[in-house]
């Protein structure tokens, strides 16, 4: 969004709608890996990009490979 008072249109209008997935939205002039992004579902503090719910997947590695377990198998 090119400022905080467009970005608030969206996020009101998404405000208590269930989605599939989360909507967060950034502004211009910050940078898309720092604390700029914005949830429409918790318009609380701004996160960074790593902070921003996700969904890795299923556990079937066919359908996602290079998804993360954990395991210590990593060499």
């Amino acid at each position: 969004m090119p400022s905080r008072r467009r970005e608030a249109n969206p996020q009101g209008a998404l405000a208590g709608v269930p989605t599939v997935m989360p909507i967060a939205t950034d502004l211009h002039d910050e940078h898309p890996a720092g604390p700029a992004w914005g949830l429409a579902s918790d318009p609380g503090p701004r996160r960074w990009l790593h902070e921003l719910p996700s969904d890795h997947g299923p556990h079937h590695t066919a359908t996602n490979p290079h998804r993360y377990t954990g395991d210590s198998d990593i060499s």
